[in-house]
Formats: C-alpha cells, structure tokens, sequence
C-alpha cells in the first residue's frame, strides 16, 4: 500500500483578508482546497471534521492566518487533509455488504488522533427498574389564582 505523505503550511491571511469578514473562513476552506488540487494534481479531496473545526475556532469572521496540513494521499489518488497530530487509519471492510456485493480487498480509511486511544464503550440503553423515576407521569395542570377579596366585599362582611 503505497501512501503519500506530505506536511504544508499554507499561508491564508493574504487571501481572506480580501473578502468581507463573514466569508473569511469559507474563502479559507476554499484557498485549502485550491491547494492542494495544485499541489497533489487531483480532484477529490477530503477535509477531516477535526482540521475544519481548528478553522472555525475563532468564528467566521477571525480564521487563523496559517493552516498546517498534513496530506496523505493513497492508491486510489484519493487526498485526505487532516491536521498534523492526526493519522489515518485504514482498515479492511467487514461485513454484511462485502459479503452481498462479492467486493474483496476493499479497504475503508478512518481519521484518528495520534497518542488517544478510542477507549469508549458503546452506549446501552439504561435498563428499566421499576423505580418511579423512570415511569412518566402525567403533568398536573395549573390551578386557576384565587380571586383577591376586594376592600368594598371585605367592609360589606364587617358590617355584617
């Protein structure tokens, strides 16, 4: 398996400071995008959800002036951007639709940051007890305010 590792530092300032302020991190993306179409000579490519967040960071209107990118380019011409801590994980596919489409040796490629394990356990559904707490109950309605007693009904029942 033959990938391609690059690390780029490209310069965005002089590019989104061109532009109105809600559209600096869209022209950001976009300056990314444009350079490494020219500098890894394809098409598709795709921007991890971890380098997009470190552009939004700031908001819209304040991206960084410098993005460090680390490129992994694989077999398939295929161009992952991720930052650098970042690697990319590829793993042989498994399951239901391999079997049904007869498909072998089809890999899939997932991002994970380097040094942090995925320790998490999947999530169960909490298992009912019994307590009350998990029964849900209906909501009472509002009670209707008392009427205040005026001071001429409070005189009328004095003199009474």
């Amino acid at each position: 398996m033959a990938l391609e590792e690059n690390v780029y530092t490209i310069p965005l300032r002089k590019h989104w400071v061109k532009v109105s302020r809600v559209d600096r991190v869209n022209t950001s993306v976009d300056v990314i995008r444009s350079f490494l179409i020219r500098h890894t000579k394809t098409e598709d490519i795709k921007l991890s959800p971890l380098l997009n967040e470190s552009l939004w960071t700031r908001g819209a209107k304040k991206p960084p002036a410098f993005a460090k990118i680390k490129v992994v380019k694989d077999e398939k011409g295929v161009v992952n951007a991720m930052l650098p801590e970042e690697r990319l994980e590829v793993t042989e596919k498994k399951g239901l639709k391999q079997k049904l489409l007869r498909k072998e040796g089809e890999k899939e490629s997932k991002i994970v940051l380097e040094g942090k394990a995925n320790t998490a356990e999947p999530k169960q559904p909490a298992a009912n007890t019994g307590k009350t707490e998990d029964i849900k109950q209906p909501v009472p309605q509002k009670e209707e305010p008392k009427k205040q007693e005026t001071k001429k009904a409070a005189k009328t029942e004095i003199k009474k």
